[in-house]
């Protein structure tokens, strides 16, 4: 696809898209499962944890399949749950959140002067965030990048639309903002941001910043990059 002068929205992924996923979310996951051990009272517990969410140990990151980029935070606190029980992993839920939240609002982002972009971009186009993350962590991360007020639009897994890769989120985007999917692309790091653009009949550009390899995503996106940086280089071509 050469020509995306019809393009009128640009709809954002969020994590390993606009914010570095392994250097936001290894110590703040280290973190929360180290309260759930300590909690819990074993010492290895916390690794287990990890290890079920994607974590490699040996390059001391999240696997590029991890369960951790790809799961809602719901299904995460459920797959800990089977592993140390539901009532333990309930009354942990504010102490983790508070964990995440502090996180999010230092998280790195996958570019320098991520507010420059976004100033840029909003001069001929209409954001938005649709992100598997709970909608309170997109709204922290917003905040700590300084982007809220660029964003007219922004969802979580747990705000009403549906899950990735379901088209549900691109078109709560489009009613909002009144716009035809046709007229938006999403921009996302994984397959499930790319084949939701699909379902929505919107653009799918793919983001080499994250969790999937280019030969991955190939497949599944109009138009491949190496992050969001090099969007105004194919927006305005």
């Amino acid at each position: 696809m050469n020509n995306l002068n019809h393009i009128k929205g640009l709809l954002f992924d969020k994590d390993g898209t606009l914010i570095d996923f392994s250097a936001s979310w290894l110590q703040p996951m280290k973190d929360v499962t180290g309260l759930i051990a300590e909690r819990a009272g074993q010492a290895d517990l916390q690794l287990k944890l990890l290890l079920d969410g994607g974590y490699e140990p040996e390059s001391d990151t999240w696997a590029k399949d991890s369960a951790i980029a790809f799961e809602t935070s719901e299904n995460i606190y459920k797959r800990w749950a089977s592993m140390v029980g539901t009532e333990l992993i309930e009354s942990l839920l504010p102490e983790m959140q508070a964990i995440i939240y502090a996180s999010l609002k230092n998280a790195a982002p996958v570019v320098e002067n991520m507010t420059g972009l976004f100033t840029q971009l909003t001069r001929n186009y209409t954001l938005g965030v649709a992100s598997m993350d709970d909608e309170t962590n997109v709204i922290q991360t917003l905040d700590g990048l300084g982007l809220h007020e660029h964003i007219d639009f922004y969802c979580g897994a747990d705000s009403g639309f549906g899950i990735k890769p379901g088209p549900g989120m691109v078109l709560a985007f489009c009613e909002q903002v009144k716009l035809a999917p046709e007229q938006v692309a999403v921009i996302g790091d994984s397959t499930h941001d790319l084949k939701m653009a699909r379902a929505a009949g919107a653009v799918s550009i793919g983001v080499l910043s994250g969790a999937s390899s280019e030969q991955t995503l190939s497949e599944h996106a109009d138009i491949l990059m190496q992050d969001i940086g090099k969007l105004t280089l194919h927006l305005l071509a």
